[in-house]
């Protein structure tokens, strides 16, 4: 699969700043680009690796946001490959397809 670093990334952002000033999709504060700002999931990437390069599974975020995020994911992967219980965070995502079998996830 495609990694989602260098070019990939420089991509994202050259579509996402169009889209600025917007709402922070973790904080719903607004974003500009005179900000430290990156791209994020709306659905994680370690949920849904299959959306990384889906446009409207993008969305802009605070830097600082988006670093406060990936930890609190982190602990709720971690949670879902221990138990294999789905994060009720995401029961009702409204993003069709399968959801990848937890021993997909630990690589």
């Amino acid at each position: 699969m495609k990694q989602w670093s260098g070019r990939a990334v420089e991509r994202a952002r050259r579509i996402v700043v169009t889209w600025l000033p917007a709402n922070c999709g973790q904080c719903d504060q607004p974003v500009d680009v005179s900000q430290p700002w990156v791209v994020g999931h709306k659905v994680p990437r370690w949920l849904r690796p299959d959306l990384t390069f889906v446009v409207d599974n993008w969305q802009p975020e605070h830097r600082r946001c988006s670093e406060q995020t990936a930890a609190r994911e982190a602990a709720l992967k971690a949670e879902y490959l221990a138990t294999g219980v789905w994060p009720a965070k995401y029961a009702d995502a409204e993003v069709p397809g399968l959801f990848p079998e937890p021993s997909t996830l630990s690589e």
